[in-house]
């Protein structure tokens, strides 16, 4: 997912949007250039109970971080 150019809390409402279609053990790299959201995609995944798998500066103000799904998405649990 790149999400280069977006913002916090953007970065991550594009990956909640993410984790409400993906199936559990799901996957996910996503590249971006906003630093706070290096730290607030992190505490976000955690709080809804989702694997933070690691982030790398690839370049200068350019990080990738890896997740995965690990838990369904309280979204999915609603009939």
């Amino acid at each position: 997912m790149d999400l280069r150019g977006e913002i916090c809390p953007l970065t991550f409402v594009q990956i909640k949007l993410w984790l409400e279609e993906a199936p559990v053990g799901s996957r996910l790299e996503v590249l971006l250039d906003h630093e706070p959201a290096t730290r607030q995609i992190p505490r976000s995944l955690s709080l809804f109970g989702q694997r933070f798998d690691g982030i790398e500066e690839i370049e200068t103000g350019l990080w990738r971080l890896e997740l995965t799904k690990v838990t369904p998405d309280p979204t999915e649990l609603v009939p």
